[in-house]
């Protein structure tokens, strides 16, 4: 069996043990972040986010309810085609760019 065909059954080794445990399989070798924690413990999802290596801060703390409006309005604009761009790929290509991708592959999107 080549690499190509094989599945992950275990995150990859280039997460640190806090970051194992927020991913989960959910078709083939496609990964999905779960969300760290729920919404109504946001100091620890951040001071979380700031211990892991490297360290980092969720969009989702980027943004207060004003500005996150604002983001879903202008993404939904005809003229902010990326994202609706970047999906209809992947849904009409995902079985091929996964056939192509080595086993070591990391793609981060969004």
């Amino acid at each position: 069996m080549s690499p190509k065909d094989q599945k992950l059954e275990t995150p990859p080794e280039i997460f640190s043990q806090g970051q194992k445990n927020r991913w989960a399989p959910v078709e083939s070798s496609i990964w999905e972040l779960k969300s760290e924690a729920p919404e109504g413990n946001v100091a620890r999802a951040l001071a979380q986010t700031l211990f892991d290596q490297p360290r980092r801060i969720e969009p989702r703390f980027l943004y207060d309810e004003r500005g996150s409006w604002l983001f879903e309005k202008i993404s939904s604009l005809p003229e902010y085609y990326l994202t609706r761009t970047e999906n209809a790929i992947l849904e009409k290509e995902a079985e091929k760019i996964i056939a192509l991708a080595e086993v070591e592959c990391l793609v981060e999107l969004g």
